[in-house]
């Protein structure tokens, strides 16, 4: 920070691509035991539809599951 400019950005810019290089059984492993606390959120109204469609879309997107993914 020699020159007064810091880098603010927390996560690198990585795309679809899972994080901390791990395996496409973890990813989708980790994929689903997220989503399936969501899912228990949602039957028990503490979240909608909609915020449940978001959350498993920021999930997928995390894991590097594309939308099409017959693992979704």
């Amino acid at each position: 920070m020699a020159n007064g400019i810091a880098n603010t950005v927390h996560a690198p810019a990585m795309g679809r691509q899972r994080r901390c290089d791990m395996s496409k059984q973890q990813a989708i492993l980790h994929y689903r035991a997220a989503v399936s606390v969501f899912q228990k959120w949602l039957k028990q109204g503490i979240i909608n539809e909609g915020e449940f469609v978001k959350i498993d879309a920021l999930i997928a997107d995390k894991y590097g599951l594309p939308k099409g993914s017959i693992y979704r």
